[in-house]
């Protein structure tokens, strides 16, 4: 699969990673579109039934596109993912510039799966 290229809104979110984290992202982006098999760590919703299910997995033998999410949050933003169920802390990585949030592209659609609920591409 060839790497979607990205968008001018996600290079503005990506750019309010502090610069390591910036470029891990975006090794990331590049290796779950061009690899298959990969080890990556998948987090569920605190509000999703699976949320203790998340921790390190696979991409099942295909390799996915993926979209940048949220990055940076202010206090307030924060404190709103926490009321959503999408956190559990009041401090977190993405108030430190430390976080991105990547949301696949459902390889049966080609849009954005932003509420995560297309799992058939990854294992445990």
């Amino acid at each position: 699969m060839e790497p979607r290229k990205i968008d001018k809104a996600e290079e503005g979110r990506l750019a309010e990673l502090e610069p390591e984290t910036q470029s891990l992202v975006r090794e990331l982006i590049y290796r779950l579109a061009t690899e298959e098999n990969i080890r990556v760590y998948v987090a569920a919703p605190i509000s999703s039934p699976d949320a203790t299910s998340g921790g390190v997995g696979k991409t099942s033998g295909v390799s996915v596109g993926s979209s940048v999410g949220q990055t940076a949050r202010s206090v307030a933003g924060q404190l709103a993912a926490k009321k959503a169920g999408l956190t559990a802390r009041e401090l977190g990585w993405h108030q430190l510039g430390r976080a991105a949030d990547l949301r696949v592209v459902d390889p049966n659609t080609g849009k954005v799966d932003t509420r995560g609920s297309n799992t058939s591409f990854t294992r445990p």
